[in-house]
C-alpha cells in the first residue's frame, strides 16, 4: 500500500530529476533517514537537518 507521504516524495523526486536534466542544481534539506531513495538519487546534494538540529542543542546554532 502506498502512503500519501511516499506519493508526495515521488512527486519531489520526479521534479528534482526534471530540473537536473535542465541543468539546474537541486538541493534537498531534510532529515536524511526520512528521504526516499528516489529523491536521494535525484537530488544534486542533501543537507541533513539532524546535524543542524544537533548544533542548536549544543548551543552552536
Amino acid at each position: 500500500m502506498l502512503r500519501k507521504q511516499d506519493l508526495e516524495m515521488s512527486y519531489f523526486a520526479y521534479l528534482a530529476e526534471k530540473l537536473r536534466r535542465r541543468g539546474m542544481r537541486v538541493e534537498v534539506a531534510s532529515v536524511e533517514q526520512s528521504l526516499g531513495n528516489d529523491l536521494k538519487i535525484a537530488a544534486s546534494s542533501i543537507v541533513d537537518l539532524v546535524e543542524i538540529f544537533d548544533g542548536f542543542k549544543n548551543g552552536n546554532g
